[in-house]
């Protein structure tokens, strides 16, 4: 019963990463999108359709309901293109790694209505605070994936680096301070393009 779980777990893991990573090749085929909700919208049809959850569905689902509530965001067009056309990552996940690395500077603001512009910034303001959780919550559900509770961070060091910083010093620092060693987390991104490669050695038998 056990080798028997042990099985249909690893064979979970295995296709979810298949998924995941045939997500961003589905979008590119479709239209340009007009915005970062509608691209998040066609993600979720897409996980939907093919029964997907896990990982990427719940970022997906935190990313739109963030989003919807801050209506006014608006995300340069520019970026909208790399975070919904790209090859390495679903849409989801591109957008959280737009925002840790990029931060305020993927939006636009309408500097000209002066209301509009400071409900825009407090909605961007929201979702910046609450995108180290977002990460670490991203990271913490892939490693659930895996049959050995250190496997990702030891696969990641760099995980487990901010991961250690985050559980000790968040009292004390802002946890977006802690997020600021950029070079770090394009690294954890980089391992991140191999999420299959790892979760495979982490449930690979002993």
């Amino acid at each position: 019963m056990t080798k028997k779980k042990n099985f249909n777990k690893n064979y979970m893991a295995i296709l979810y990463v298949l998924l995941f990573f045939s997500l961003p090749v589905t979008l590119k085929a479709g239209k340009s999108y007009q915005s970062i909700l509608q691209c998040l919208g066609m993600e979720e049809m897409i996980l939907h359709r093919k029964k997907v959850r896990g990982p990427i569905y719940d970022l997906n689902q935190k990313l739109i309901s963030e989003v919807s509530s801050g209506n006014l965001m608006k995300v340069k067009e520019s970026i909208i293109k790399e975070i919904c056309l790209g090859t390495d990552f679903s849409p989801s996940v591109n957008f959280l790694r737009n925002l840790l690395l990029k931060g305020k500077t993927i939006y636009e603001f309408d500097r000209e209505n002066e209301k509009i512009f400071r409900l825009q910034k407090a909605a961007t303001e929201t979702l910046q605070q609450k995108v180290p959780n977002l990460f670490f919550s991203y990271l913490i559900s892939l490693q659930s994936l895996t049959n050995r509770a250190d496997c990702l961070y030891k696969a990641i060091p760099e995980f487990n680096y901010f991961i250690q910083r985050f559980r000790y010093l968040q009292e004390e620092i802002n946890p977006q301070k802690l997020l600021n060693e950029k070079d770090k987390i394009a690294i954890i991104f980089e391992r991140l393009k191999k999420i299959e490669k790892v979760i495979r050695k982490c449930n690979k038998k002993t």
